[in-house]
């Protein structure tokens, strides 16, 4: 599957990356047509001066509406390109806002207030709530009906269902910053398989 950068760079003549995501991460990226575009972002960013919100699905119920994880993440050392807690690590912090509890999970509000690689979902597995189907950090690859619908009688046909979700359950929604005197505010509204997963909480895990 093509990336976004790619399929932007095959029609503009310049494009540069401003704000990635993950690969399995879905909803607002941001770019530059051209350098100084592109240094003028990057000095906003890197000044804490875009504000970026994030959806996500957790694991278990937080005990608190609103809450804050500060704890320093650095590069695990066995396993190249994961992340990890630890003293000896960058400052780096996680604001959070329960939107909707259901029984075994919760949808969250995530503002990161630095840009750590992997910081939503190491600090939410910090806190002994990971994100749904985080193979690397979770407790689950993917996340099916079976795993919700736990009190009702499935059949049993020999099956296999359909995972709802197989990948970590976090979108970036929003993100928002100021262009020179304008406000710049962009929005992605939810993809198919966290829409479907809500739905499916909704339904059976109330």
């Amino acid at each position: 599957m093509p990336s976004v950068y790619r399929l932007l760079a095959d029609h503009t003549e310049e494009i540069l990356i401003v704000h990635r995501l993950d690969r399995d991460t879905s909803g607002v990226l941001c770019f530059a047509k051209n350098p100084e575009a592109h240094r003028l972002l990057n000095e906003l960013f890197a000044q804490r001066h875009a504000k970026k919100e994030y959806r996500c699905i957790v694991e278990g119920t937080p005990a608190k509406d609103e809450f804050t994880i500060d704890a320093p993440l650095r590069h695990q050392a066995a396993h190249p390109g994961r992340m990890e807690v630890h003293p000896k690590g960058k400052a780096s912090r996680s604001d959070f806002c329960v939107l909707r509890r259901f029984r075994h999970f919760a949808l969250l509000a995530a503002f990161p207030q630095t840009g750590r690689t992997h910081q939503l979902r190491v600090h939410l597995a910090s806190s002994g709530h990971p994100l749904v189907a985080d193979p690397w950090y979770g407790c689950r690859k993917e996340l099916s009906i079976n795993d919700i619908k736990r009190s009702a009688r499935l059949s049993r046909d020999g099956a296999t269902p359909r995972p709802l979700l197989s990948r970590p359950a976090l979108h970036a929604q929003k993100l928002e910053f100021m262009w020179f005197d304008k406000l710049v505010a962009i929005e992605a509204p939810f993809p198919k398989d966290m829409h479907a997963t809500l739905a499916q909480l909704e339904k059976w895990d109330r």
